[in-house]
């Protein structure tokens, strides 16, 4: 049982640091990003403003950038202090004395998972079930030794007495001490521990149920976020800066106006977290469905 504990922690150790590393690179890269668009409208602001006998109109949009700015600039910083306290946790397990260059591969599909697989995986190797089955098999073995101390072993006792008077003589006796196991049975303790028993059997049979909910609610999860990746592919993202940046120069250019402008750039930066994010939880649906079934190799794709 000590063991099946250790094997639950080290699964759900791996799947935290797992989920951990895609959420810090998927942090940096959104730093990233958010650092872009606030140099841009920096660029964008002081393009306005070097008009010095600009319209009115002209005006109220280099306000209008200002505004954005400022909420950029606050964005920037949640997006730091979250990339920091990310590594920070993580760093709480890897130990390192400082940031590395983490390498990690993105998801462009998924492995190919058959839910009876992994149905068997989980009855065989989930350390949940193997804990709980070990339980049941120990109550059951106590209920067998309580059935033993029904007929308890005999009792051997001895006498010697050297003897005293006029003709003394030395006494030896040996007797032999056998309970009636009618009156003596165990009743008590092998009716508490065949009741333990069918508790501890009737929960693994529940517990076995849970998990194998638990498995289709996962496997669920899965196939949506599969779904997700493939639509939103990660290499979509070169194709989302291309067209901002060609949506910078039609802006500098007079050929799109401000709220134009200001639409495609919360739309790129929208579609590309959504992209991200369609990642991580591609990585969690993973991450749940390793715990589950005791399989670390779930993330090779097929």
């Amino acid at each position: 049982i000590a063991k099946f504990d250790l094997t639950v922690t080290e699964l759900r150790l791996r799947s935290l640091i797992l989920n951990l590393i895609y959420e810090f690179k998927a942090s940096k890269e959104k730093l990233s990003h958010t650092e872009e668009r606030l140099e841009r409208f920096k660029t964008v602001e002081g393009f306005l403003r070097s008009r010095v006998f600009a319209a009115p109109q002209k005006k109220a949009e280099a306000s209008i950038v200002t505004g954005k700015l400022i909420v950029l600039q606050k964005e920037l910083f949640h997006t730091q202090a979250r990339t920091e306290n990310i590594w920070n946790e993580l760093n709480s397990y890897l130990k390192l004395p400082s940031v590395p260059e983490i390498q990690i591969s993105w998801f462009k599909n998924g492995p190919n998972l058959a839910q009876h697989e992994l149905s068997a995986q989980l009855e065989a190797n989930n350390p949940e079930l193997k804990k709980q089955d070990a339980r049941a098999a120990q109550t059951k073995n106590e209920s067998e030794l309580a059935a033993i101390d029904s007929w308890p072993g005999f009792t051997l006792s001895g006498t010697y007495s050297d003897g005293s008077g006029f003709s003394p003589e030395k006494i030896y006796g040996l007797g032999v001490s056998l309970p009636i196991p009618v009156f003596n049975a165990n009743r008590s303790a092998r009716a508490a521990s065949e009741i333990k028993a069918q508790a501890e059997e009737q929960r693994f049979r529940y517990l076995k149920e849970q998990a194998q909910k638990d498995l289709r609610a996962a496997l669920l999860n899965f196939e949506l976020a599969k779904k997700s990746v493939v639509g939103l592919p990660i290499k979509k993202i070169e194709d989302l800066e291309k067209a901002i940046l060609e949506t910078d120069r039609g802006f500098k250019r007079g050929q799109v106006d401000l709220l134009t402008y200001l639409e495609a750039d919360s739309q790129h930066f929208e579609s590309l977290s959504a992209i991200i994010e369609a990642q991580l939880d591609l990585v969690k649906s993973l991450s749940d469905l390793q715990t589950l079934t005791g399989n670390s190799q779930l993330t090779l794709e097929k």
